[in-house]
């Protein structure tokens, strides 16, 4: 497990220039390359063909649908002819349609609607039938019957006004007709009598495009369909708003190349491969167009490219294991020989300069060993003498707070002899023993927040003593953050700056707010003065100052060396960030790890 282990580390140190590395690409480049070609070419030929056969199929598709189209306008004209012949038809236009109807005329219209709702019942893609009475304005549908300013007569008046004094009986593709208004229709007009010259009215029959699409099984809404006349008029559209307009100015490119019928080709219009096909109308003069999306016809193609993009990844993964069995057998000494260089110090992350592989490591690493040795014994030299000085400064720590301490009791017990008694001397005497214990003679650099808290609760009475009580502190900890570690003397350099620097300079009363709580995983504590303040300048350069600069041994404990102090222990994301504003006091921020004291 440990030369594997090892084994990765040197492909993630060296990356792609590793020995190894260089090997599993050949291995691969030698069996992919094979496969690309093969893939390419077998992509190619089957494209070629599938685009031959999606051209055949459209054209197939696209003819059922002209027969069906042309079969139904053929039964709809013998259905017209059929009714027209009716001699109730006829004879009705005679009629005067005075109220209240005669009972003759009523049993003609009934007969009518019967005949009009039997064609309809054996013609489920027929959509509207009426008869139009230009005597009494008076119109008749398979339902009911009335006057024409009870229906809906805007989808084929205009058409019936505009051909009428030509054609004795057409076929047009309108607009409406139906209760969906965005529904197309074929009409077909039929003027009546058929056997007088003197026409008084019309039947119409009309055939619910989108119902006999539905029982051709044609709803795919990619295919665009279009019928054109033989001046290129769009006589029908898939989209009712090109109806009645020039196909050339819908789809230049396409009527270019439909002008000939039969047509079948794939043509890229608008970056997009489309399948055009054409062909001419058996029953009038007319051209069925089909546009159709070429990605429509390639779910076997996907299927296609899935199984290769299967295959290729297989090679790849054979591929790589074939390299990696390959490799290990010439790198397994190699491997054992970069874990000695890697052990240890580390002693060959120095020489890692440039392109190196494991080779040119292994070489750089045993022409500087002795000179890493040299440095190495230089660096233990000067170690164990910063070594000796720790230790002298430490003996002399031990001896200062004794003596203060002793130094301190002696001039509290002669103060009180004095006066005969404790007073404000003596007080400040014992708070500042106290004081200086906490700080001093505390074995360990971290303590807890109660610790830390109580030292600057006795710093403040000191203050609080030399102002004559002219300073006012409000203590407000969350108990749950009481136990948390920090480091010594981290709150008192923070209350002498606001003390010295803030309140100190101000003309009115000192107050100083400590509140402390939990934020998440973080600790935060929060010192606010009212004292004077600074300008946002000087606020920004000090927090810059917070992000720059170091600890100086030689300065005292300020809030650089605070900040600084809280970023070596915890990390960078913690310390202290600082907001004022000029006369109205300063807040110092101080951000700390959530952690139990150990």
């Amino acid at each position: 497990m440990g030369g594997w282990k090892n084994v990765w580390n040197d492909i993630k140190a060296y990356k792609f220039n590793s020995i190894l590395f260089r090997n599993f690409v050949t291995t691969v480049m030698l069996l992919m390359v094979p496969i690309g070609i093969v893939h390419l070419l077998v992509y190619a030929y089957n494209d070629e063909m599938l685009r031959e056969e999606i051209g055949r199929t459209n054209m197939s598709e696209l003819e059922r649908v002209r027969d069906a189209i042309d079969n139904s306008l053929l039964g709809l004209e013998n259905v017209s002819l059929q009714l027209a012949g009716h001699s109730d038809y006829s004879s009705i236009m005679k009629e005067e349609f005075t109220y209240p109807m005669s009972p003759s005329l009523i049993q003609k219209i009934y007969r009518i609607q019967e005949s009009m709702r039997t064609v309809q019942m054996a013609n489920t893609y027929f959509g509207s039938i009426l008869l139009y009475l230009e005597r009494g304005d008076f119109v008749i549908t398979s339902s009911n019957g009335g006057q024409i300013n009870k229906y809906d007569t805007r989808w084929w008046m205009d058409a019936y006004q505009r051909q009428k004094k030509t054609e004795n009986g057409w076929i047009e593709f309108l607009h409406g007709g139906t209760q969906v208004d965005t529904e197309v229709s074929i009409a077909q007009f039929r003027q009546l009598p058929i056997f007088d010259v003197n026409r008084q009215g019309i039947l119409l029959i009309s055939i619910n495009m989108n119902r006999l699409k539905r029982l051709l099984g044609l709803q795919d809404t990619n295919q665009k369909l279009y019928i054109l006349d033989s001046a290129g008029n769009i006589v029908y559209a898939s989209q009712h708003e090109n109806l009645h307009r020039l196909f050339a100015d819908i789809d230049p490119q396409a009527a270019a190349l439909v002008g000939h019928a039969p047509y079948s080709d794939i043509v890229r219009i608008e970056e997009s491969d489309q399948v055009i096909s054409t062909v001419s109308s058996a029953y009038r003069d007319w051209r069925y167009v089909s546009i159709v999306p070429l990605h429509h016809y390639y779910p076997k193609q996907v299927k296609f490219n899935q199984f290769m993009t299967l295959l290729v990844t297989l090679a790849v993964v054979s591929s790589l294991l074939f390299a990696i069995v390959l490799s290990l057998q010439s790198y397994r000494p190699i491997s054992g020989i970069l874990s000695l260089l890697h052990s240890g110090d580390k002693a060959s992350t120095g020489v890692r300069q440039g392109k190196l592989n494991e080779l040119k490591l292994i070489s750089a690493t045993i022409a500087n060993s002795n000179e890493k040795r040299r440095e190495l014994e230089q660096e233990l030299k000067h170690r164990y003498e910063l070594l000796q000085r720790s230790q002298a400064i430490a003996l002399q720590a031990q001896i200062k707070p004794h003596f203060l301490y002793n130094t301190l009791e002696s001039i509290n017990l002669r103060a009180m002899r004095l006066t005969k008694g404790k007073n404000d001397v003596s007080e400040m005497i014992q708070t500042l023993s106290r004081l200086l214990r906490l700080s001093l003679m505390t074995e360990d650099d971290m303590i807890s927040l109660r610790t830390e808290l109580e030292h600057a609760r006795l710093y403040i009475q000191i203050r609080q003593m030399r102002m004559d009580e002219q300073l006012e502190v409000t203590w407000l900890v969350n108990e749950d953050i009481l136990d948390c570690a920090m480091i010594k003397l981290t709150l008192q350099p923070i209350l002498e700056n606001a003390i010295n620097h803030g309140i100190g300079p101000s003309p009115r009363s000192g107050g100083i707010s400590i509140i402390g709580y939990a934020k998440r995983e973080m600790i935060v504590l929060r010192i606010k003065d009212n004292g004077v303040g600074m300008s946002r300048t000087v606020a920004d350069r000090v927090n810059q100052s917070f992000l720059e600069s170091p600890i100086n041994g030689n300065e005292s404990i300020g809030l650089r060396n605070v900040n600084q102090r809280i970023k070596l222990v915890f990390g960078s994301e913690y310390g202290l960030r600082l907001v004022s504003k000029a006369g109205k006091g300063t807040i110092v921020e101080l951000r700390l790890p959530k952690r139990k004291r150990t």
